[in-house]
């Protein structure tokens, strides 16, 4: 009896009769075998065993179910057995027509074909097929650590599987044939039932009449679980039918002729155990005494359950993939990039022994099996080095394969792959010690088999969703990648929604591809070339193709381009790209010209069609999340919210899912103080709506409910699309209002009826005036009480269009004073700095005089004075800043670095800074951060301008400061203005004619906890002849930024000889790469994989390949840095390439190489 149903929440009720464990003793038995009944589910409940049950198991020499499970395995798969010759479709016979179509998709969807291409069509087999390992094992990795984990095996299999773990002798008490007899199926109680329950058939549909029979079978489980054997003892017909009072006979049988040599813990499907014909019965009458044992509950089993779960040997059953194999340990899965297929790991850690395995379906013809077998073992071997032997020759059960010995990190493997019915297969273990076996016994258990019937039939689609018909195998494969609507958390990295279709045809040599690119609702095809040569370079990933032919042409009347190309294998990839409004067609197939059937291929190219395009109708009325507006859709209305400084954008779009029409409604909300002319927004409007190419087919202006309202309709010359906006300006919101259609659809009239449709709700209107001017609102705000309302008119100066009589009005009310805020005037005195005149400055000196300007405001003054730049300004500057107390100012917010680009600067405006300086020690700390990293310091410029007599006060000055920042924290709000001040008197210091003098400084800030001073200290020992211990040099190396810093300026003052020692190219490299990835991204870690050698005309350079990790990001990405020369003694500080690999999994070193070259070739191209 096989049952097979996960009810996992019953109630926990007495258990005073349970009576599940017999104990079978008899006159020539020295010990007592057991007898123990069971129940075929993974629910819990059937794994709740009393005291006496895993003793009783552990305790026993043997072991024995029904049938022996590895046995059942090997007969399923083994190509001769009897039921491959018996076709019969159960499932058809048994289940009801929803039933079967539920079943039927569940294995579409998982395997990719359907129940009739199964060899074996009974409930068992479809079952095993549907619940396989991968279920489990991800079950086992989302509750691993928890004491109350549910089994991942039904129960007699977790018996059969400790078992073979603690190498207890095995044995099947009956013919496993016994196992598939359909009227044994038919009398097994709730079968089907079962059946439908573990694959959630009741679940989906709980409103069926079946779920009765489910509940019924609940309550079978109960009663199991109290352990009463009463519930079991039927007069019916299950009970005592032939087949299964046979069945229990040769069970008995079994037992008595192994118990007389061995004690044996039999584990059998309850209902074998009560009534006449029992097996309990059946024993007795052989003169053996059977009795219950006592059941309590007092935890010794959890403490044997937990034991068994930390024993080594897992049994990975991938029916699925074609294959199994015993892993050393439960193993774990981990999705292999690009396919639908994982990698599963397993460890022990007492053997300290590693094993993998996984399989691929061979969906390119660019490779063949035993092609990409040999790239496989090229992989590995090339990547990790062949340690002994060299690749061999292997073949198990009819697949070709090859084996060989490498070494990773130390961690010698021994890899085997296969290639077999369209799959090729690795598996790797740890190599064996000395007399050690656990290698052997991996590879020794290797199962490799195919669950599907091998025929290949074509097949019509004709598919609604995207418009299109195709003739392919029948058993193709489809897979989606993003979602057409944006969905809660997704990331902008998902990009393009698009299908892809792939089926092979073994017999005629070919492989079919077809990829449906597709714009996400809220966007729009802007280029049809662009797309095209896109999804080409996606898809022709081999750059050593060779072009045969490019050419225009046509699916019925949609135009199309032919891309035909040959691969290095002789493999031809044939493309035909068709364009059409939001859609791409890309329809390819790959054969041999030599060895393929090219009339297929050509049928194949000859069955795709483009359909015509339908809209839906616009039925149902969307509302805006506030209800200020409404508008007729096909389909769901959604919304995103944009900030930006002078508006908030509230994005709302629609799509038609047939079509790919595009009906957006942005609505633009100006912020309070926003204005603007009526003819300066539409002109804004139209720029930003259309392209070069684009062809205004309609433009209009006119007034709609007070409202100013344009319409603008634009034909998209690089696309086959077609927009029409509607601008609705109303108070200080803006609708942009547009449908973008494929032409084929626009003289259907949707477009127009969406726009017409539009409608604002009049209770909702605002009645405020985008086209008035709020400069007088914005005063008002600046002495507000209401820091909202103050933000809001603080923010104005940020993105107001000023007239002249708008600055005179700014003026005159800082000149009153009527402002009172400090952080208000810097903006409006910074909203006219490129108009200011003699007036401006007389303001500015009063502002800056004035008592009640604080230091911060100051400081403002005197930057917009710098920004200014003019000769009167900086005058006035000169006046203000030769007592100005820095404080906690950045130079850079006191001096604007726009006023070293005023023309005068050099002659005029440095020289009097520098004199500035010198008289001033007020400002000397201000002229050091502000040029620091200027020229002057250096030679000629530093005699010329006799920067030797501000020397001696910077040093004072910094003797001064330096020692009291060191025992700053970096939390300290005044950290970082008083770090920049001492970086900036360090990077004065540090110049090769100065270094020698400030010797003991450096030394202070080498053991600073700031990189960026230990930098500046390193390089100034180095420039001054002093020996740096490498743990300094080291820690900056090891920095993101400063790590770069320090060989960048090394390189520049020749000192670079004083850390040669510590580098390679590689560190170089990685150096440089961490440096480039930390100005956008977070890195977590950068590890090196591997350099190539390649060819730069008539010299070779290096270029090197990392693994890179940022925080935040579960995906490693592969990254190639170059170059570097072909002697491994000299460095390019600054690598001319950094490219990042479109895949996520590792290239190999071939391709590494391969994709060096181009880079780099490249990188020559774009100097």
């Amino acid at each position: 009896m096989l049952l097979s149903s996960p009810f996992a929440n019953a109630q926990k009720t007495e258990r005073n009769d349970y009576q599940l464990l017999w104990r079978i003793e008899g006159p020539k038995l020295k010990k007592p075998s057991y007898l123990f009944g069971t129940m075929h589910l993974k629910d819990e409940r059937v794994f709740d065993f009393s005291d006496s049950v895993l003793v009783a198991f552990d305790r026993s020499e043997a072991f024995a179910n029904e049938v022996d499970i590895d046995s059942m395995m090997n007969y399923m798969i083994n190509p001769k057995s009897a039921i491959w010759a018996d076709t019969t479709n159960y499932l058809r016979k048994k289940l009801s027509a929803e039933e079967y179509a539920f079943v039927d998709k569940l294995l579409e969807k998982k395997l990719g074909y359907s129940i009739d291409h199964l060899r074996n069509k009974s409930f068992w087999f479809v079952e095993m097929i549907l619940n396989d390992s991968e279920d489990d094992l991800a079950k086992y990795q989302e509750e691993s650590g928890s004491a109350t984990n549910k089994e991942s095996l039904f129960l007699d299999a977790y018996f059969h599987q400790k078992a073979r773990m603690l190498k207890k002798e095995l044995f099947g008490l009956e013919k496993i044939e016994n196992q598939f007899l359909e009227k044994n199926n038919e009398h097994m109680p709730y079968r089907k039932e079962s059946f439908l329950e573990t694959l959630g058939y009741y679940e989906e549909n709980a409103e069926l009449s079946g779920k009765d029979k489910a509940k019924q079978l609940d309550t079978f489980v109960e009663a199991y679980y109290k352990g009463n054997m009463s519930f079991l003892d039927f007069d019916g017909d299950f009970i005592n039918n032939g087949i299964m009072v046979q069945r229990n006979t040769d069970m008995t049988n079994s037992i008595d002729r192994i118990i007389r040599n061995k004690t044996l813990f039999a584990a059998v499907g309850a209902a074998h155990l009560p009534g006449k014909n029992g097996i309990i019965n059946l024993l007795k009458r052989k003169g053996y005494k059977v009795t219950p044992v006592t059941a309590s509950f007092t935890g010794v089993a959890t403490t044997y359950k937990d034991r068994y779960a930390s024993l080594k040997g897992y049994k990975l059953e991938r029916m699925l993939e074609g294959y199994s194999v015993i892993m050393p340990s439960i193993p774990l899965s981990y999705p292999i990039p690009n396919s639908n297929k994982s990698m599963y790991i397993s460890a022990s850690e007492e053997k300290n022994t590693a094993a993998f395995a996984f399989s691929l379906i061979v969906t390119s013809r660019e490779a063949t099996e035993m092609e990409l077998l040999d790239q496989l073992l090229s992989r590995y071997t090339n990547t990790m080095g062949v340690i002994k032997g060299e690749i061999k020759n292997i073949e198990l059960d009819g697949a070709k394969g090859g084996e060989a010995f490498i070494k990773s990190k130390g961690t010698e493997f021994q890899v085997r792959t296969y290639a077999k019915n369209g799959k090729v297969y690795l598996f790797m273990h740890t190599l064996d010690k000395a007399g050690e076996n656990e290698a052997s016994e991996f590879f020794n258990s290797i199962k490799l088999f195919d669950v599907s019937a091998k025929a290949v039939t074509y097949k019509k689609i004709s598919d609604k969703e995207d418009l299109f018909e195709m003739i392919v195998p029948d058993d193709y494969t489809e897979r989606r990648i993003g979602n057409l609507r944006t969905v809660e958390d997704e990331t902008e990295s998902e990009g393009r929604p698009y299908r892809h279709f792939s089926a092979i045809d073994e017999s005629k040599n070919a492989s079919y591809f077809l990829r449906i690119d597709k714009m996400k609702e809220g966007f729009y095809n802007v280029s049809d070339s662009n797309l095209i040569e896109h999804v080409k370079a996606i898809i022709l990933k081999d750059t050593t193709v060779t072009k045969l032919d490019a050419n225009a042409c046509f699916s019925g009347k949609t135009k199309g381009y032919k891309t035909k190309v040959q691969h290095k294998n002789n493999v031809v990839s044939e493309l035909r790209q068709f364009p059409k409004g939001n859609r791409l067609y890309t329809v390819m197939a790959q054969y041999n010209p030599q060895s393929s059937d090219t009339a297929a291929v050509t049928k194949f190219f000859q069955g795709f069609r483009i359909l015509p395009y339908q809209n839906k109708a616009l039925n149902t009325l969307a509302f805006s999340s506030d209800s200020s507006f409404s508008v007729k859709v096909s389909e769901p209305l959604h919304q995103s919210t944009n900030n930006f400084n002078r508006s908030d954008i509230n994005a709302y779009s629609s799509i038609d899912s047939s079509s790919l029409s595009m009906y957006n409604i942005h609505e633009v909300v100006f912020a309070p103080y926003y204005w603007t002319s009526s003819d300066s927004l539409y002109t804004s409007l139209r720029r930003n709506s259309q392209k070069e190419s684009d062809r205004v087919l309609k433009e209009k202006k006119y007034i709609v409910d007070s409202n100013s309202v344009y319409d603008l309709v634009i034909e998209h010359g690089n696309s086959g699309l077609q927009t029409f906006h509607r601008f609705i300006i109303a108070g200080r919101k803006l609708y942009d209002v547009s449908a973008i259609e494929p032409k084929e659809v626009v003289a259907k009239g949707y477009g127009l009826q969406f726009v017409e449709s539009f409608k604002l709700n009049a209770s909702k209107k605002d009645t405020s005036d985008l086209f008035r001017n709020k400069l007088s609102d914005v005063f008002a705000g600046l002495l507000s009480t209401d820091s909202a309302t103050f933000e809001n008119a603080l923010n104005a100066f940020n993105y107001m269009e000023l007239s002249k009589i708008d600055r005179d009005r700014i003026q005159d009310a800082l000149s009153q004073n009527s402002i009172k805020n400090d952080e208000a005037k810097g903006k409006m005195l910074n909203a006219f700095s490129d108009h200011a005149d003699s007036a401006t400055l007389s303001l500015v000196k009063a502002l800056y005089q004035s008592a009640a300007s604080s230091a911060k405001f100051k400081a403002d003054l005197l930057q917009f004075l710098t920004e200014v730049g003019t000769k009167e300004s900086f005058l006035l500057f000169e006046e203000c800043a030769v007592n100005h107390k820095k404080g906690n100012s950045h130079p850079y917010q006191i001096m604007s670095y726009s006023l070293k680009n005023k023309k005068e600067y050099d002659e005029e405006f440095l020289p009097r800074l520098i004199k500035l300086a010198k008289t001033s020690p007020d400002f000397l700390p201000i002229f050091v951060g502000y040029t620091s990293y200027d020229s002057i310091w250096i030679n000629p410029q530093f005699t010329k301008y006799k920067l030797d007599e501000l020397i001696k006060p910077m040093g004072a000055a910094f003797d001064k400061f330096a020692p009291g920042f060191k025992k700053l924290l970096s939390t300290d709000s005044t950290y970082w203005v008083k770090h920049s001040q001492v970086n900036a008197y360090l990077e004065v210091f540090k110049k090769p004619h100065l270094a020698a003098k400030n010797i003991n400084r450096f030394k202070l800030l080498l053991t600073d906890s700031s990189s960026a001073l230990n930098k500046q200290a390193i390089i100034g020992l180095l420039n001054a002849g002093q020996k740096v211990k490498d743990p300094f040099i080291t820690k900056v190396l090891e920095d993101d930024n400063e790590g770069y810093y320090l060989l960048s300026d090394l390189k520049e003052d020749g000192k670079i000889a004083g850390v040669k020692h510590l580098l390679t190219q590689e560190r170089v490299c990685k150096i440089y790469l961490k440096y480039y990835l930390s100005e956008d991204y977070d890195v977590e870690d950068v590890n090196f994989i591997r350099s190539v050698e390649i060819a730069a005309g008539e010299e070779k350079k290096r270029m090197f390949l990392f693994k890179c990790k940022l925080k935040g990001d579960d995906q490693f990405y592969y990254v190639i840095v170059g170059a570097q020369p072909n002697d491994p003694t000299v460095f390019e500080i600054n690598p001319g390439v950094v490219s990042w690999l479109d895949e996520s999994e590792e290239p190999t070193a071939e391709q590494t190489a391969t994709l060096a070259k181009q880079y780099y070739e490249d990188s020559l191209k774009s100097e």
